[in-house]
Order: C-alpha cells, then sequence, then structure tokens
C-alpha cells in the first residue's frame, strides 16, 4: 500500500471507531430520527477490506447481528420496518459471522422486496405505509425497483449463489418460516421459481441497461450518478464479469466530464469537492483503470487525500435525498429542500461517516493493484443488456430496459435454492 494511502486508510479508520455512539454508527436525520442499523452494515462492509485494526468491529458486528428482525431483515433504525437495502448492508457486514439459518432468513427477507427484474427498497403491505401514515399502496415510489438497492442487494446475494463466501447450512429450513411470517394479503406467486443463479443474471442485466445518456448509473436515494455507478462497477468485479466494451467508454466519458481540473469531483452545483462523491468517482476509476490513459485515477486520489481533515475523517454534505413516498421518478422533482427530513429533502452525512466509510474503502482499492478477479479485465465474462440469458432450466430469460420493470402484480415465492451453481459466463 503506497504510504500516503495507507497513513489516511488508519487515520479515517480511528476517526470512524471515535464516531461510533451506543456500539453502532449513526447518521442522516430524517423524521425517523438517525439510522443506525443500515449506516452500520454500510460502514462495516466498507472497512473490512482495509483490515482497519484501530476499529472494534466485531463489537460492532454483534450489535447489529442482534438487530436482525424475527422476519429476516434490518431496517433504518429500529422502529423503522425493514427494508431491502438495510438488509443488504447488513448481511454483507454480517455474512462471515451469522449462522447459517440466519442468514437464510435474510436471503428469504430480500428476495420477497424483488419486483418484477429487480429489487425495491419496502415492500408493499409490509408495515411502510403505517408507518409514514399513508394510505395502502400509498408508497409507490419507494417500493418500485430502484438501480442503487438492486446493486446493494445483488452485492449481498451473489457470493452466497456462487459459494465464494460459506454457504449457509440448511439454507432452506427457514424458507417454511419465512412464508408463515408473509404479511396477510401478499399476493401469491403466479410462476414457478426462478433458480436464483438465473434471477441473478436478470438483474445484473437490469442494472447495466439503467446507465443513462451520460453512460453513468443513476440512483434513487442519493444525489449525483456516481453511487449506483459505483456499486455497478464493483458488482460486475466482484462476480468476475464485464460490461460491453462501449458501456464502459461511456462510463469513462461520464467521469471526465464531471472531474473538475484539480481531480475532485462536485455534488451538483455546489462550488466546492464533495468528498463522498469524490471517493465514489475513485472507485469508479479503479475498477475502469484499464481504461485510464492518462492518469486520471491517481489525480482523484489525491484531490480526496487532501480532503482529509486533521482528525483522520472526511467532511459529508447533503449527499442524501429522500423523495416523498409518490415519487418514482426523483429526476422530475424540481423543488428540494435542505436539511428538512421529510419528503423531497436533500439530508446531511453529519460528522461524515459515510464519506469517511467510502474514502478509506476508495484510497484502500486505489493502493491495490488495478486487475480485477482472473486478471486482466478482458478474460471476464462480458454482461450484455440487450442479451437474453439462459437461466439454470434452460428457459429464456429477458432482461428489458429499467423503464419496463414496473411493479409487477405479484411477488415470487421464497427462494429455496441459494446454492443453486452461478451460471457460466
Amino acid at each position: 500500500m503506497r504510504l500516503d494511502a495507507a497513513e489516511a486508510v488508519r487515520r479515517g479508520a480511528q476517526a470512524l471507531e471515535l464516531a461510533r455512539r451506543g456500539g453502532l454508527w449513526r447518521g442522516f436525520p430524517t423524521l425517523a430520527g438517525m439510522s443506525d442499523e443500515w449506516v452500520s452494515g454500510f460502514v462495516l462492509t466498507h472497512l473490512a477490506p482495509t483490515e482497519a485494526s484501530d476499529v472494534d468491529a466485531d463489537a460492532a458486528r454483534s450489535l447489529l447481528a442482534r438487530r436482525q428482525r424475527e422476519t429476516g431483515g434490518w431496517g433504518f433504525g429500529p422502529a423503522v420496518p425493514a427494508d431491502a437495502d438495510s438488509t443488504a448492508w447488513s448481511l454483507m457486514a454480517l455474512r462471515d459471522t451469522l449462522p447459517g439459518a440466519d442468514v437464510a432468513r435474510a436471503l428469504d427477507a430480500l428476495e420477497l422486496h424483488r419486483v418484477g427484474d429487480a429489487y425495491a427498497t419496502y415492500r408493499p403491505g409490509a408495515g411502510i405505509e403505517d408507518f409514514i401514515g399513508a394510505r395502502a399502496g400509498g408508497a409507490p415510489g419507494w417500493t418500485s425497483p430502484h438501480p442503487d438497492v438492486t446493486a446493494a442487494v445483488l452485492l449481498a446475494t451473489q457470493p452466497l449463489i456462487t459459494g465464494q463466501v460459506p454457504r449457509p447450512s440448511e439454507a432452506s429450513a427457514s424458507s417454511d418460516r419465512a412464508d408463515d411470517d408473509a404479511v396477510s394479503g401478499s399476493p401469491e406467486p403466479t410462476s414457478p421459481a426462478v433458480p436464483a443463479a438465473a434471477r441473478f443474471e436478470t438483474s445484473l442485466r437490469w442494472l447495466v441497461a439503467c446507465a443513462d445518456a451520460t453512460g453513468l448509473v443513476p440512483s434513487y436515494w442519493w444525489r449525483g450518478m456516481l453511487y449506483a455507478s459505483a456499486l455497478t462497477l464493483r458488482l460486475l468485479e466482484q462476480a468476475g464479469r464485464r460490461a460491453p466494451e462501449a458501456w464502459e467508454r461511456a462510463a469513462v466519458e461520464g467521469l471526465v466530464r464531471l472531474q473538475t481540473p484539480s481531480g475532485g469531483y462536485r455534488l451538483g452545483s455546489d462550488p466546492d469537492h464533495d468528498a463522498f462523491t469524490t471517493a465514489l468517482a475513485l472507485e469508479c476509476w479503479c475498477r475502469l483503470a484499464h481504461l485510464d490513459d492518462d492518469g486520471r485515477r491517481d489525480r482523484v486520489a489525491d484531490a480526496l487525500l487532501t480532503m482529509q481533515d486533521a482528525g483522520g475523517a472526511w467532511s459529508g454534505g447533503y449527499v442524501l435525498r429522500l423523495p416523498a413516498p409518490d415519487v418514482t421518478d426523483p429526476a422530475r422533482v424540481s423543488g428540494w429542500r435542505r436539511g428538512a427530513g421529510g419528503g423531497n429533502a436533500f439530508v446531511p452525512d453529519p460528522g461524515g461517516v459515510f464519506a469517511t466509510a467510502v474514502a478509506v474503502h476508495s484510497l484502500d482499492l486505489w493502493s491495490r493493484p488495478a486487475a480485477g478477479p482472473g486478471g486482466e479485465p478482458g478474460g471476464r465474462g462480458v454482461v450484455d443488456p440487450a442479451q437474453p440469458t439462459r437461466g439454470a432450466d434452460e428457459t429464456l430469460v429477458h432482461a428489458g430496459p429499467p423503464e419496463t420493470a414496473a411493479p409487477s402484480a405479484s411477488s415470487p415465492p421464497v427462494p429455496r435454492d441459494w446454492l443453486t451453481p452461478a451460471l457460466s459466463s
């Protein structure tokens, strides 16, 4: 590891350890309070690759594990219904240490959030409408498929599908329990279950197809274009895959357009560089290093290093956006408020907990060899969203463009096949 990056990572980890409150990390003030479960799962996941010795990760993991709901998931906080994003990040943080039955319950909970080819943050009728005081079906935006949430779910489940991490023992044992725990009135499945590997392939193609005219993948919950883009590139590398070259080059062009002359990245029209956004850009460049012909990756890292404060942290900005529950396309919202905590508001990252976690993660990644799994990027299977894929049952599964993935009239059954071998690439 480069010495400057090593020291920055160490100091960043120390700052995160000091930021823990009550054993967990907290962040993003909203009308529902501050998040701790979701935030802690995210921070632990991003610290894990760095092997930071200054963080008592075991204590945080133990507390987070005890927060798992009876339904198998985790939420924004203890009073908020479980959601797919919080469950995905918590599962990523804990899947190496959770008992197999608890891993299986989390997988079951995630699959209940599947809508069409992708994943929604919340499940209709599972408590979110009551929590926010909305009528039944009154949160179509929050219960529609989201690229940023889909990427997190696939990152959490892909290693379990392929056996990259130890598989949960007796995974199907929790499926009957999940069926019993399902909320009354949940729609019945109308088609046979698709094997897990085929579901993953279909969702991955849906996600890659979400890239817009800028070459980058938009998010539902995050400002800017780099959060979902970074997660998509992380997922492709984790799975040993590649998007088509034209997709990668479009992403590089998008990154180039957004980069300032001094190497960093701004958030919207803000005049100053944003650490969270710059750290996400660094991860994107690291995973597209084979297309970085003029050292832009190093310039991003240098800019990020200069943003670290004397205490080792990076400042957090208004990076999270909270669309009103009925908003399905945040890009159409014209009047965003700052810090109000309600619908259609930008929410701050106080203390820079998310910014510091992603900066530590990205600088650690930057300091390592650029080659992805399997050596040179060209050796990985290509994920072409324009082409169908054959599932393990040899039925043809099509991944349509994002706009075709409308909420399904039914939810697929709880999966009983998480150990299905991955499709060959």
